[in-house]
């Protein structure tokens, strides 16, 4: 195993040299949220991002870190610093930021220590004044040897980490056989898309989103209402845990033939049974749930570029009446496909224009989250390799076998979130919740209960949600 640069610390500040070179970038809205949240809780980790792998024992540490460097220099995102300009935060993207593999000796560590490290290291909080806003490490052991990839939420989404483990596999065999690869940068830049969505919301496009969402959140809005087993605090931290399960393949197969059948989708389906289980915890009559969109979604040309593409949506679901599962699932179809058609609206921007009533103790407008975990065709399989549990995926960077080492979740942005993913024809939910409110044992005990749910339509989706409801608080 060859050694590649090895350093104290993972970050690096950016070279006072390059500082006066810095090309200055507006922020997205996106981007202004989270600099927002990190003025106020610099030492958080709720927003780090990381890829965790075990490798092949013939690792060659000098090509993985040439490979990284290499990725590093294609991508401005990944370049990125923040700073305070003119009394306005600013992104700027230095030309050369030179990011090390840090090199670990884990040697004589045992499996556990090693996990450990890597689950500490993946939540190190990040310095995006200073820099990098990234971070990779090696782990190098005889056997099993273990990288880490990090980044903050400010550079980097989900789709960047699948691009980033692209290239390393495009990358890496040619840096072994002792070659200099480059990468052509994408044609355009984050910059460019935040350039597209501030032109678009300045113009009709713009006024056409702000009508419907004026109109659909304008006014008082629910909040959630779920019973704690702790007082809230008068501050809202982010202080989560989470744990992940495979559903019973019978159970995913009745369910996706269950969403077939009522000409629904998978996404709803799901989406509707989560909006049943708040309803049983809290009775309210509306709930709100938040939804990752990709940003990207119709703009083919910014699908390689790295950044902070993801937006969220709010899906105000009504369940007063005692609607049937049918009648809620039509309710819940018809307020995906209204919000997903005016979903360039930033979830930012929108908060800002609402005004609701500041509550430090909440999230603003939504405390419940839901997503339905997918890559786009073709990149199906590389799902296996960001997943929370391990579900056997494995894949090669050349002739290097890799595989995931899951990551814990240890962040509680929401009162409660729910994400499900889809690989390999299973579906694997994750609920997460914030520690402060919950203990584990209600958690566990709420992802029981979504079970139920699930079983309860497969058998009978014509089921009023008051007996759907009877049958939680009998079970």
């Amino acid at each position: 195993m060859t050694s590649a640069a090895r350093t104290e610390e993972d970050s690096a500040p950016v070279p006072s040299a390059l500082s006066r070179r810095l090309a200055i970038v507006p922020l997205s809205y996106g981007q202004r949220s989270l600099w927002f949240l990190y003025q106020m809780a610099p030492k958080s980790s709720a927003y780090n991002l990381a890829m965790s792998l075990e490798l092949g024992d013939a690792v060659d540490a000098e090509a993985l870190g040439l490979a990284v460097q290499t990725i590093i220099n294609r991508h401005a995102s990944l370049r990125s610093v923040f700073v305070v300009q003119d009394g306005q935060p600013a992104c700027h993207v230095v030309p050369f930021l030179p990011v090390p593999l840090r090199c670990v000796d884990a040697s004589t560590w045992s499996d556990a220590r090693l996990l450990a490290t890597i689950d500490r290291d993946a939540h190190k909080p990040f310095d995006i004044e200073r820099g990098p806003c990234v971070r990779a490490i090696l782990y190098e052991r005889e056997k099993r040897p273990a990288f880490l990839f990090g980044a903050h939420h400010l550079v980097a989404d989900l789709m960047t980490f699948t691009q980033v483990l692209e290239e390393l596999a495009d990358l890496y065999p040619h840096c072994v056989a002792g070659e200099r690869p480059s990468l052509t940068p994408p044609p355009v830049t984050f910059a460019d898309f935040v350039t597209w969505q501030q032109q678009l919301l300045e113009g009709p496009e713009g006024e056409r989103v702000w009508s419907f969402w004026s109109k659909q959140l304008g006014g008082p809005l629910p909040t959630l209402a779920l019973p704690t087993d702790k007082p809230r605090p008068p501050v809202q931290s982010y202080d989560g845990a989470s744990f992940t399960f495979r559903l019973e393949r019978a159970l995913s197969n009745q369910v996706r033939a269950l969403a077939k059948a009522e000409r629904s989708t998978l996404f709803t389906v799901l989406l509707a049974a989560f909006a049943i289980l708040l309803h049983a915890y809290e009775n309210q009559r509306e709930v709100l749930v938040g939804t990752p969109v990709p940003g990207r979604r119709g703009r083919t040309e910014f699908e390689t570029v790295a950044g902070s593409f993801v937006n969220i949506l709010v899906l105000r679901l009504g369940l007063g009446g005692d609607p049937t599962f049918r009648e809620l699932l039509a309710r819940a179809t018809a307020t995906v496909s209204e919000a997903r058609d005016h979903q360039e609206m930033p979830f930012p921007l929108l908060v800002e224009k609402l005004r609701p009533p500041r509550d430090l103790s909440r999230s603003p407008i939504f405390q419940a989250y839901f997503t339905l975990q997918r890559l786009p065709p073709g990149k199906e399989h590389l799902l296996g390799m960001f997943m929370p549990i391990d579900t056997g995926a494995t894949m090669s960077l050349g002739e290097l076998p890799i595989k995931p080492l899951p990551i814990t979740q240890q962040e509680g942005q929401m009162d409660v979130a729910l994400h499900v993913y889809d690989h390999g024809g299973d579906l694997y939910p994750e609920l997460k919740y914030n520690v402060d409110l919950f203990k584990d044992a209600t958690a566990r005990a709420m992802a029981d209960d979504f079970v139920t749910v699930l079983m309860r339509l497969a058998q009978d989706p014509g089921a009023a949600l008051s007996s759907l409801v009877e049958d939680l608080k009998t079970r």
